[in-house]
């Protein structure tokens, strides 16, 4: 093995206008207005997932965040389910039951996320540490703010009472 076989070639980024942001959110919501009980299911379950999760004894808050990624190709392998059945129902004749062809969908779906995981499992870690920063800073602000107002609050008693 050569040092060029561990050269990973660069990801390939394509440039879209601005306005595709906006436009990606509204088809996530008419693709949420057109059957929302199953979204709001797979809502609902995920944050009883998460729950239970973060009820374990030692580190449910890690799992929770480690666990995160895996959710979202769960619930994008669901979207992938729903877009075959849709697909099925436009070329199936009316009474017939529709069948869409899910052969191949948990495999193909796994090969796209299969090298996006550890990237996405670095990601959680690092928004992970990054809130245990930013809550450690807050904790120290406010900390710093108690002890201040309690120094303020004992001068202020030091020149009130005379005499002592």
């Amino acid at each position: 093995m050569t040092s060029t076989d561990l050269i990973v070639p660069d990801p390939v980024f394509r440039r879209v206008p601005a306005g595709f942001g906006l436009r990606w959110w509204m088809d996530g919501w008419r693709s949420f207005m057109q059957a929302p009980l199953p979204w709001l299911g797979l809502a609902v379950a995920l944050l009883v997932l998460l729950w239970l999760l973060g009820e374990l004894p030692m580190g449910g808050l890690l799992s929770q965040w480690l666990s995160l990624p895996l959710l979202a190709f769960g619930v994008i392998f669901a979207a992938l389910l729903r877009k075959r059945a849709a697909q099925a129902r436009t070329i199936t004749p009316q009474g017939m039951p529709v069948e869409p062809q899910n052969e191949g969908t948990l495999s193909s779906t796994t090969q796209r996320w299969t090298g996006r995981i550890g990237p996405l499992l670095l990601v959680s870690l690092l928004v992970l540490a990054l809130g245990g920063v930013i809550g450690a800073a807050i904790v120290m602000g406010l900390g710093a703010m108690f002890g201040l107002g309690l120094a303020s609050f004992g001068a202020f008693a030091k020149v009130m009472t005379p005499g002592v």
